[in-house]
């Protein structure tokens, strides 16, 4: 099986500019491995092999005609199944959308697509995203790669499986109370919850529409800074997004120092309701952090002692709305 798998996204990118792979042997490295693996582990629901393999032959072709190309051409990426595709299914992890191919991509798949990026498949999901485990897929739980008796965490664990065991380098996800970020600590990748309204929602089916955001999840900080750079940016039909650029995470990301960085660390989600194991990584985390130079500091946000209470009344009445179509 290619070592190509294993490499981060960002190293794969500069290979591909470089010359020195070509998008279907790379394309069809991931390919192979879903093949292999996924029957398993269940991260994909559906696997675009022809649609991928046409991208990653454009994009050989064009470079090969010395065409300028997008900063991510060439690279694969797998796509959480609640967001919209014009060329595969979109489920939401449930039979109610069994067979259902839109009309329309998301604007999040649009600018994939614009950056010729194969789009390896979608990724499985508790039934709408409405969970924490992925367990509660109308197709079946998804195992955690690292051990797959074990839960990858949900609501977008398919995606975090898929990056977590080489199935795709990286992948799209969407979060509304944790469902990007759980799958990443269970799996050991990386996953981001951007600023609300930074990424477009249009083609996301919605949740709780107030707090659901797309996002990216990678295997490094610097590449989820280059998805992320992707993604962002003001969308018209999505009346929530930001006017603003909210600048590039990718040059950030690229400096690596956290030196004079000042990082914010809230009071009230500290101490109770946490293991003793789970507090110790988060304050190991910290103490790394400061080692490196940055500020650490309190912030006293009193409010938040209320926000799971207020979590469970704005969720459950947002998805009622969003979800009685259905």
């Amino acid at each position: 099986m290619s070592s190509l798998v294993f490499k981060p996204a960002s190293e794969l990118v500069d290979l591909l500019r470089n010359g020195e792979v070509t998008s279907v042997e790379l394309t069809q490295a991931f390919l192979d491995r879903i093949e292999a693996l996924n029957p398993q582990i269940n991260a994909y629901l559906h696997v675009s092999a022809e649609g991928a393999l046409a991208t990653a032959a454009e994009v050989d072709r064009r470079r090969a005609a010395g065409e300028t190309l997008p900063e991510l051409a060439g690279l694969p990426i797998a796509v959480k199944d609640n967001l919209t595709t014009v060329d595969a299914p979109t489920t939401a992890g449930s039979k109610i959308l069994e067979g259902w191919v839109p009309q329309y991509d998301a604007t999040v798949v649009a600018l994939l697509r614009a950056q010729l990026m194969p789009i390896l498949g979608k990724t499985n999901l508790d039934e709408f995203a409405m969970g924490s485990s992925t367990e509660n897929s109308a197709f079946g739980p998804t195992g955690n790669p690292w051990a797959l008796d074990r839960i990858p965490g949900g609501s977008g664990g398919g995606s975090a499986a898929a990056v977590g065991a080489f199935l795709a380098p990286v992948a799209l996800g969407s979060d509304t109370g944790g469902s990007i970020r759980y799958p990443a600590s269970m799996t050991g990748t990386v996953g981001i919850k951007p600023t609300y309204g930074a990424v477009s929602r249009y083609g996301l089916i919605a949740l709780g529409s107030s707090l659901d955001q797309v996002g990216p999840v990678s295997r490094s900080v610097l590449d989820s800074a280059l998805l992320q750079d992707v993604i962002a940016g003001h969308d018209k039909h999505d009346s929530t997004s930001l006017p603003a650029s909210l600048g590039s995470m990718t040059e950030a990301a690229k400096n690596g120092s956290v030196a004079g960085l000042r990082i914010g660390v809230i009071k009230q989600l500290q101490g109770e309701g946490f293991q003793a194991g789970v507090q110790a990584r988060f304050d190991e985390a910290l103490a790394e952090l400061k080692a490196a130079g940055a500020q650490i500091v309190e912030v006293d946000c009193p409010s938040f002692e209320h926000a799971i209470a207020a979590y469970y009344l704005i969720l459950p009445a947002e998805a009622s709305s969003n979800l009685a179509k259905f």
